[in-house]
């Protein structure tokens, strides 16, 4: 499945209704996907809001492009005014893409769109599941900007979910990635209903996520008392990245030689410290850097408050992981 596809495998698509999708897996009794359809057509949008919204008087909805990533493009409660608008420019797409070739027409559909209930409320958890396969690699809890829509990264391992929610989540992924097949690296972002039952909101996949990286450097650190320690007894090790923007006079090498003077420099034998992910200077929020620590969560944000100090001459990000 390509990422463009992935997520309208959520809900039943209106143009092939015996295509499988979401609905059809079986994902526990404790979670469930949202309610809501795949449309193709202006005609369709406008169909799937009047089943939704006929389904309850006080269901809310959200819009969002099934190719779209990082919450680009969503837009929560949405209104009649705004299917009413999304209609009218997805006719003029359509009508713009219909180019006459001799006796026939060519036509270039406008990419689908998700009509689906909206599930969570503004600063809810709203946890994401890493998996290979139908193996779960890490749950982790998300971060997203004031607006609610858009992903600025995560935090892992998941804190703001009791350990029955991150069981249900992976016992979910686990049966989808065995009912889709799957084989390679692929996600699930997840919300909070009114009950604080976790939802499949969306699906990632046909690209590596973006902290897979940060995930398998991580997989490689021992912790600091291995193999003395007992399995019962492993720490985790708390990561936290952030964005940053440099000058392009800066160089990485005096970046990593000004850390490790500062004692801010990743050392995996103290067991903290600053690993410099990605260094693309002048470029906006083109600099990531890593921000680990085996000791707790507050000794991460800790060196984090340190870097900033340090790094005056850059314009950091919001943080993620």
């Amino acid at each position: 499945l390509g990422e463009a596809r992935a997520k309208s495998f959520l809900h039943p698509s209106l143009s092939q209704p015996l295509r499988p999708s979401l609905q059809e897996a079986k994902l526990g009794k404790t979670v469930r996907g949202p309610r809501g359809f795949i449309c193709d057509t202006p005609e369709q949008l406008q169909d799937a809001w009047e089943r939704l919204t006929g389904a309850g008087p006080h269901i809310k909805i959200v819009l969002k492009p099934a190719n779209g990533s990082g919450g680009k493009g969503v837009v929560l409660n949405a209104t009649a005014a705004d299917v009413a608008s999304l209609r009218d420019l997805q006719g003029l797409q359509r009508a713009e893409a219909e180019v006459k070739k001799g006796r026939f027409t060519v036509k270039r559909l406008a990419d689908a769109t998700i009509v689906e209930e909206m599930v969570g409320a503004q600063g809810k958890p709203s946890p994401t599941v890493y998996m290979v396969g139908s193996r779960v690699a890490t749950v982790a809890d998300q971060i997203l900007a004031p607006c609610g829509t858009v992903t600025m990264g995560n935090i892992a391992p998941a804190s703001h979910v009791p350990s029955s929610v991150i069981g249900a989540m992976s016992r979910a992924c686990i049966s989808l990635g065995r009912y889709l097949g799957l084989r390679g690296q692929w996600g699930a972002d997840f919300a909070l209903d009114d009950n604080d039952s976790p939802v499949m909101v969306d699906l990632n996949m046909g690209r590596p996520n973006a902290s897979l990286s940060y995930y398998c450097w991580r997989a490689r650190q021992q912790p600091l008392h291995w193999p003395t320690s007992s399995l019962h007894d492993l720490q985790d090790l708390y990561m936290i990245t952030t964005t940053l923007t440099t000058p392009k006079e800066v160089r990485i090498k005096s970046l990593a030689v000004t850390l490790k003077a500062r004692g801010l420099l990743w050392n995996s034998r103290r067991g903290d410290g600053v690993v410099l992910a990605q260094h693309l200077p002048g470029v906006p929020r083109g600099g990531k850097v890593i921000i680990a620590s085996w000791e707790s969560p507050g000794a991460a944000w800790r060196i984090l408050n340190e870097f900033r100090n340090l790094v005056k001459f850059a314009s950091l990000g919001t943080v993620a992981a």
